[in-house]
């Protein structure tokens, strides 16, 4: 997670999905960020025409969660400045955090933490996403992934976990030993295949939230999963 990628579309479509869960179960919300330093070289968090006041994105965007995308037009300030689109709006986590836009959430990370005490579910937003081989929890980019240790002690303290994937370069099939490997002995041997979810994003750089479901929350979760991809959100996201 970066400060710049405040309200863009990948954040829209990241807290409606998790207003849409937890507004729907009740469960105790908690956030780890992972909050890293903004970066630069690349058009990431770029992608805020979204939120320009014009009847397509209203259709299309707005209508999915009023209150989410007023509130991200706010802090994003968006004008169209010739051939770009840009801000003038302060792009920070901390607005996000001000504004309770995961009004649920009974605490906030910024970094890796070891526990959430009375969170029930935890949602882990990584720069990148899952560990991969190229880069050991002592790298100083390790900063950047969830460590598949990281997923089973909170799933051993009876979490269920949302994690954010950036997909990568990979051919599918390597990309996809990432998610197997969470079901191994080496993270969560005990966990059933069925309580392993993953939906994606699909507007511009395409993102997968893996659900870790523990059986404390299977009942509340899979049948609000399911609705989300009924609603007016299937237009952005898949499963």
């Amino acid at each position: 997670m970066q400060d710049r990628y405040v309200g863009d579309i990948g954040d829209f479509g990241k807290y409606g999905l998790l207003r849409f869960i937890f507004r729907r179960t009740g469960l105790r919300l908690g956030v780890n960020w992972y909050l890293v330093l903004d970066e630069t070289g690349n058009a990431d968090g770029k992608h805020i025409s979204y939120l320009l006041i014009e009847r397509d994105n209203h259709e299309k965007f707005r209508n999915c969660d009023p209150l989410l995308y007023d509130q991200l037009f706010d802090i994003v300030r968006p004008r169209r400045i010739g051939n770009k689109v840009v801000s003038y709006g302060k792009r920070c986590v901390s607005e996000v955090e001000e504004r309770k836009l995961l009004d649920n959430c009974k605490e906030w990370a910024r970094e890796r933490s070891e526990s959430f005490k009375d969170a029930e579910i935890i949602f882990l937003d990584p720069d990148n996403g899952l560990q991969t081989d190229s880069c050991p929890e002592h790298y100083k980019r390790a900063n950047k992934y969830v460590f598949y240790n990281d997923l089973r002690q909170y799933y051993n303290q009876g979490k269920s976990l949302i994690v954010y994937q950036h997909r990568t370069r990979e051919n599918e099939e390597k990309y996809g030993e990432r998610f197997k490997n969470i079901i191994s002995k080496d993270c969560i041997s005990s966990l059933e295949l069925n309580d392993l979810i993953i939906i994606r994003f699909k507007r511009f750089s395409v993102r997968d939230y893996i659900f870790i479901l523990h059986s404390l929350h299977r009942e509340q979760l899979q049948p609000i999963i399911k609705e989300f991809l009924q609603s007016p959100w299937k237009e952005h996201f898949e499963r």
